[in-house]
């Protein structure tokens, strides 16, 4: 995909700022193994104590680690719990692992793990500006962080419903909206790959989807320029692309 951008005075930042040949091992995150502050685990939903002894004793977590990792721990929500070393053996055993990418340090990352559609564009729509790019995505399917950054803001806002905005390096931000639920809390640092969310249909949606943003000192740039090519996502941007021209 070549990268193009809108803003032309924005074009030397960008080049010399954001693209970087250091190239790292990328963890991405799925429906069975996830991370959060440090840990390999998952985001479970507790419905009562009882739940909580179960899963803490299934996955072999410490339970003053679990009661670090949510210091607000509250039931009929989501609560994260660590796995064991052991734990990991068997879900590697079984085959289980998490999807590693080779990544440039400042490069992008796609939030979700394919994409099967792109339903709208960053641009002009129904008579209003449309600041980013919707992905249809099932419901409760894992984001992940485009890159690392500092959460600041995770919440329900107008408009986009449950939303998880990261400020990142250099003066840009991603925003993930119409989340079913927020996972990463305000404060909380999270690396490339590291789910923040589950997918959902929360604000002004018509249908399940992800709205995702990339911002540069707050204006907002297509995300699809940022966004590397990938195999499993080729289709659904030679698509979307094609209604460009």
């Amino acid at each position: 995909m070549k990268k193009t951008f809108i803003f032309a005075f924005l074009s030397i930042l960008i080049s010399f700022s954001v693209f970087s040949s250091d190239q790292q091992t990328v963890f991405v995150d799925n429906a069975e193994i996830q991370q959060y502050n440090g840990f390999t685990g998952k985001w479970v939903l507790i419905p009562n104590s009882a739940k909580l002894n179960d899963v803490i004793k299934e996955f072999g977590a410490d339970e003053e680690t679990v009661k670090r990792l949510n210091p607000d721990l509250k039931f009929n929500s989501y609560n994260f719990i660590p796995f064991s070393k052991e734990y990991e053996k068997q879900l590697s055993d079984k085959g289980v692992f998490r999807r590693e990418v080779i990544s440039s340090t400042q490069d992008f990352l796609w939030p979700l793990f394919s994409i099967s559609r792109i339903s709208s564009l960053i641009g002009q729509r129904w008579g209003t500006f449309h600041p980013g790019v919707d992905l249809a995505v099932v419901p409760m399917t894992p984001i992940v962080a485009a890159l690392d950054g500092k959460v600041i803001l995770s919440r329900y806002v107008d408009g986009l419903g449950n939303c998880v905005i990261i400020e990142h390096r250099n003066g840009f931000i991603t925003k993930s909206g119409h989340n079913a639920y927020c996972l990463v809390r305000v404060g909380d640092y999270v690396k490339k790959g590291q789910i923040i969310a589950f997918s959902g249909n929360t604000g002004r949606s018509t249908g399940p989807h992800l709205h995702f943003e990339v911002r540069l000192n707050d204006i907002p740039l297509d995300p699809l320029d940022f966004l590397p090519d990938d195999e499993m996502t080729a289709d659904a941007v030679n698509k979307i692309q094609s209604q460009r021209r």
